[in-house]
C-alpha cells in the first residue's frame, strides 16, 4: 500500500490494491477520512490493538511498533520529496555510459565471436 501511495497514482490504483484486504465499508471509511491510505491503515491497526483485550505489555509493544511504522512512512515521504542534485544524476549517467562503452571490450576477451558479445551486452544493459 505504501508503494502505491508513494508512486504516481496514475500507475497504481490504491483502492484496487486495498480491496483485496479490506471490506467495502472499510474502503469507504478510508476514502471518507481524508487521511493518506497507509496512515489510515496504521491508525485503524492501532485502534484495533487498543480495543483488543490484550495485556498491557503486549498492547504497549504493538503500539510502539505501529508508531515506528508511522515514523518510517514519514521518512519515506520525505525521502521521495527530496530532490536529487543535478551533479549526482549527471555523474550517474556519465558512469553508466562509460561502463556500457567499455563493457564490450571486456566481454570480447571472455567469449567467442561478436554475436556472444552483443547478446551479453544487451542482456547486461537492459
Amino acid at each position: 500500500l505504501l508503494k502505491c501511495h508513494l508512486r504516481t497514482p496514475s500507475r497504481h490504483d490504491i483502492l484496487a490494491e486495498v480491496a483485496q484486504y479490506l471490506t467495502v465499508k472499510e474502503v469507504q471509511a478510508m476514502v471518507a477520512s481524508g487521511l493518506p491510505p497507509p496512515l489510515w491503515i496504521l491508525n485503524s491497526l492501532a485502534w484495533t490493538v487498543n480495543s483488543a483485550n490484550l495485556n498491557e505489555f503486549k498492547a504497549m509493544q504493538m503500539n510502539k511498533n505501529i508508531s515506528e511504522l508511522i515514523a518510517d512512512m514519514g521518512k519515506c515521504e520525505r525521502l521521495l520529496s527530496t530532490p536529487m542534485p543535478i551533479s549526482y544524476s549527471r555523474l550517474s549517467a556519465r558512469f553508466l555510459i562509460i561502463w556500457l562503452v567499455l563493457l564490450p571490450f571486456y566481454l570480447a576477451r571472455s567469449s567467442q565471436g561478436i554475436t556472444g558479445v552483443l547478446v551479453k551486452e544487451l542482456f547486461v544493459a537492459f
